[in-house]
């Protein structure tokens, strides 16, 4: 019986120790030695099967960071509002939309289908700018 080995080398006594049953996994030598030279490389990234320089991710972590603050100012700034409204405004807390105070109309149910709503907005933007990127980025490595 051919003992294989997991690290795509010659067997050795830790894997006779290892489970029989386990799932192996046999490397070509060259393959083992291009995914080390892929590891060991420094100026760039492995992104999703392609290489990348880190300079580039940076700029699209950076988009996406603007995109993020920028869904988060939508969001809080017509909660805030409001918050703001009822304390220069006392007189809108008398008011009742079908027996429910809008307070709690506006900071309830409104405020939480309106994050619903932006986040989903939000992670189709992002979505969308990832794919762009990759779809540039793919397209310059092959």
């Amino acid at each position: 019986m051919t003992v294989v080995s997991t690290n795509g080398y010659a067997p050795s006594a830790m894997d006779e120790e290892v489970d029989p049953n386990r799932r192996k996994i046999v490397l070509h030598p060259r393959t083992a030695a291009a995914r080390r030279v892929d590891r060991n490389r420094t100026y760039g990234s492995h992104v999703r099967g392609f290489t990348v320089q880190n300079s580039e991710v940076f700029a699209l972590v950076e988009f996406q960071r603007k995109l993020a603050l920028r869904y988060l100012v939508r969001l809080l700034a017509p909660v805030l509002l409001v918050l703001v409204s009822f304390v220069f405004w006392p007189g809108l807390t008398d008011f009742f939309v079908r027996g429910i105070p809008l307070p709690w109309l506006l900071l309830g149910p409104v405020t939480l289908f309106s994050i619903v709503g932006i986040a989903w907005r939000h992670d189709r933007n992002a979505l969308r700018k990832e794919l762009e990127w990759t779809s540039e980025h793919r397209g310059d490595a092959q």
